[in-house]
């Protein structure tokens, strides 16, 4: 036997020489990314690797909690969590333990699918509702949800949070008679693509606390708000400081409650949408009207050509950016299936050799080369049209925004309302998207030095093309192994086989006296603890007889800062000076900024002494509008301790 498992080594390692590839290298390919079809939840860090898969939401959402952070600088974390296929379950509860909370969004792709909410969970500790999303901790978290739908029969209310975006994407709750409110936000709510929320007769769709000062919610979307929009809580006692919901476009049947102050407070602008009850004017935009339409609704359209044309083109730019997601989705599933091919013919010229025989395993190899040489002709030739047509599609986009640009010129944009549509940000906005455009699936050349950059598609598939010309040269080499070889091979591969199954059995019955053996030996330190235990209490029984008990000092617990009041910017050239009040007990600021109003790239400069209520930004650049704000905190001990965020300013540099 042993002569026979020596020549079997030598054979299998003839043909592993010939492929010039050891044969851990396919192993080790074939495990890397994919997610477990039979999982409900694949969690991706920010590279797209998979960090695990899970059958319970909440496991999802731990692990992308603890594994996926990847900015420690800028306290960012990205990544996603999808959805594998149509499940049901509970919800989640995100609880968070950080005592410096840094800005964190949790990403569900449903990829299609939809996940149903059985259950709700509790808010927080000792919480009498129940939610499908819950946030114990609401500081600077996000959730984003897209593609698919999220629906609701047995919860009390749906999504409980901070900031929510939904991006063609559903939370259908109009079977759930007990579900009062289908998203409750203490921040801002972002519904665009095709999105809706549909609440239960006489329930209410969206409920937004007002007091809050952060950017305002937009609905910009193809589908249907079904049921109130409601606004909640008091306005922030600083001027100025409280949310909007600004639609732009979406189906409102319902209406909007508490939406106006006794101080004349309008949280509420139209832009666009179709309504089955006529708001109030005092809604309505400058530059916008109502107009009553055959089927008894209202649409909020445009007056002037400009409004009209800027609609337009954010519409247009919309849908190509729809349509390049949904391509690049089509792209990764396509590299999916390829990649699983090219795995697969890997995995049975390894180990299938062994398992299945040469005969069966290079058949099934066989058949697995053939579907991806069709997979990899048929990729290449889709992403060389996609990238024909995006660098079209991105020059007609950049034209259309040229004219729109050319006609705001010479207007006098006060007697417009633009909403979230700042002119020159979101211009530049535009331009770098439909730049973007020409590189998911094309090359770039540079244009000073002439180098080319390879999209992130074509480095993929030249990578698996490689994979697929080895794998396809390893097979012809076990092809070409002589027939009375290749019977030998699978008797000796038989007989290994069986002996391998006698030494698991073996391991199998050793594991299992280990176990027992452990048993006793936890059973024997149990006792020996107890033992120490009641010695121990003894001995202080005995000291205690002849001293009196020492009260345990009390340390008294610190106060955070306060949150930082009054910010002030005031633009120079490639600089601002921020200044803002000084609050009590602080012993140092962090001024965070960015040109980017979710503060991603952000950066931080820290005022070393609580006295000091100003500090200068220096080389900053020219022309861009950048977003600032400020805490405070408080080191005692050695430890820091830090207030809340002060309000978000914009200034645009010199």
């Amino acid at each position: 036997m042993k002569s026979k498992r020596k020549w079997l080594a030598g054979i299998l390692s003839v043909v592993m020489t010939m492929t010039f590839i050891p044969t851990y290298a396919f192993a080790g390919e074939a495990a890397e990314g994919g997610a477990d079809a039979d999982a409900v939840w694949t969690v991706k860090n920010a590279d797209g690797k998979v960090v695990g898969n899970y059958n319970e939401m909440q496991d999802a959402v731990d692990a992308f909690k603890t594994t996926v952070k990847t900015d420690e600088e800028d306290n960012t974390s990205w990544g996603k969590i999808i959805l594998n296929h149509d499940a049901s379950g509970s919800g989640v509860l995100l609880e968070t333990e950080n005592e410096d909370s840094y800005w964190f969004q949790y990403d569900f792709d449903f990829n299609g699918h939809t996940y149903t909410i059985e259950e709700g969970t509790e808010t927080g500790p000792g919480g009498e509702e129940t939610y499908i999303v819950g946030i114990y901790d609401r500081t600077y978290k996000e959730w984003a949800f897209q593609n698919g739908t999220l629906k609701i029969e047995n919860s009390a209310a749906g999504i409980d949070g901070e900031s929510v975006q939904l991006n063609n994407f559903n939370v259908d709750a109009s079977n759930a008679t007990g579900c009062t409110e289908v998203m409750n936000l203490q921040g801002t709510v972002d519904i665009k693509g095709n999105s809706s929320v549909k609440a239960a007769p006489g329930k209410k769709a969206l409920v937004i606390d007002k007091y809050e000062y952060l950017n305002d919610s937009v609905i910009d979307t193809k589908g249907t708000i079904e049921g109130n929009i409601a606004f909640n809580g008091e306005k922030d006692a600083e001027e100025g400081y409280h949310t909007s919901v600004l639609i732009n476009n979406g189906t409102i049947n319902g209406k909007f409650e508490n939406a106006t102050d006794e101080d004349g407070t309008v949280y509420v602008k139209l832009y666009g949408g179709v309504f089955n009850e006529r708001p109030e004017d005092e809604y309505l935009a400058k530059g916008y009207a109502f107009e009553a339409r055959e089927d008894g609704r209202y649409a909020v359209v445009a007056t002037t050509p400009v409004l009209k044309h800027i609609k337009e083109l954010r519409e247009e730019v919309a849908e190509a950016n729809e349509s390049l997601n949904a391509d690049q989705n089509t792209v990764n599933k396509k590299m999916f299936e390829l990649r699983g091919n090219i795995e697969s013919a890997e995995s049975d010229l390894n180990d299938g050799i062994y398992d299945k025989g040469i005969d069966k395993a290079t058949a099934d190899a066989e058949k697995s080369i053939k579907e991806a040489k069709a997979q990899l002709e048929e990729l290449k030739q889709f992403i060389n049209q996609k990238e024909k047509e995006y660098n079209e599609k991105s020059q007609a986009l950049k034209d259309k925004c040229a004219t729109v640009r050319e006609e705001l010129n010479g207007l006098n944009t006060d007697e417009y309302d633009f909403g979230d549509f700042d002119p020159e940000y979101e211009f530049d906005s535009i331009s770098d998207d439909v730049d973007l455009m020409k590189t998911v699936f094309g090359n770039t050349v540079d244009e000073e030095t002439g180098d080319e950059t390879k999209s992130s598609y074509a480095v993929e598939l030249d990578e698996l093309s490689g994979r697929f010309e080895k794998v396809e040269s390893k097979l012809s080499k076990v092809r070409a192994l002589p027939d009375t070889l290749n019977k030998e091979t699978k008797d000796a591969l038989e007989e290994t086989k069986k002996e391998l199954e006698n030494t698991q059995n073996s391991l199998n019955k050793a594991n299992k006296e280990l176990e027992e053996l452990n048993k006793k030996v936890d059973t024997l330190q149990n006792s020996l603890k107890e033992t120490q235990d009641k010695l121990k209490k003894t001995e202080e029984q005995l000291k205690n007889q002849n001293n009196k008990p020492t009260p345990s000092p009390t340390v008294a617990p610190v106060k955070k800062p306060g949150q930082v009041k009054g910010l002030k910017l005031k633009a120079g050239k490639k600089k601002v000076t921020v200044t803002y009040k000084k609050v009590s007990g602080a012993t140092s600021y962090r001024v965070t900024y960015s040109t980017s109003k979710k503060f991603k790239k952000a950066k931080t400069v820290t005022v070393k002494s609580g006295k000091t209520v100003k500090k200068t930004i220096s080389k900053l650049k020219s022309k861009k509008t950048y977003y600032v704000k400020v805490r405070a905190v408080k080191k005692v001990k050695g430890k820091s301790y830090t207030g809340k965020w002060s309000a978000v300013k914009k200034v645009k540099v010199k």
